[in-house]
């Protein structure tokens, strides 16, 4: 009886924007949509092809400490590295960036980038084409035109993630300076 109530007011409510569709509609037309819709392979597709691409970036991250010209950087770092790292691991892991932070290696700082900057677009090709099923959009594109956008959105990307983490680290600092 109380779910025939429930059922019987969502048919009444009609939200504002929605064309005159109730919100029983609305719900319905949303769950149809998650289960036809394949949002969890989509999902797992774009987890899958950032999460190989994060490992090319660390070690991308890793290969540019040694030309960083920061004083005490690589001891910070290390000491930061021993903290948040479990104990098991601390002997073999630290050998190993203890060698990648200490000497710079041009060679696999450019596998690691070419492998960070592939699996990448990879992620944002999979987006893309998330975006386009979920509107119902049959894109065509050459290869190579897809590459391009996906490396260009990769680059923007890039870039505003840099920002974002320079104004948050310097962002109290120029703060305290325009209040003083």
């Amino acid at each position: 009886m109380k779910e025939n109530f429930i059922i019987q007011l969502a048919r009444r409510i009609k939200p504002i924007g929605f064309t005159g569709l109730s919100l029983y509609d609305v719900a319905i037309f949303f769950w149809k949509g998650l289960m036809e819709g394949a949002i969890t392979t989509r999902a797992s597709s774009l987890a899958f092809n950032f999460f190989l691409a994060f490992f090319p970036s660390i070690i991308v991250f890793f290969t540019l400490i040694p030309y960083i010209p920061i004083d005490g950087l690589q001891e910070t770092l290390m000491e930061l590295l021993a903290v948040v790292l479990p104990p098991s691991t601390n002997e073999i892991t630290f050998q190993t960036l203890e060698d990648i932070i200490s000497n710079p290696r041009g060679g696999l700082l450019s596998v690691g980038f070419i492998l960070a900057l592939y699996f990448s677009t990879n992620g944002i090709n999979s987006l893309i084409e998330a975006f386009n099923s979920s509107y119902h959009i049959r894109e065509i594109r050459p290869l190579i035109q897809q590459r391009i956008l996906s490396l260009g959105l990769t680059l923007l990307l890039s870039i505003m993630l840099i920002i974002a983490i320079g104004l948050i680290i310097f962002g109290t600092v120029v703060v305290n300076y325009l209040v003083s």
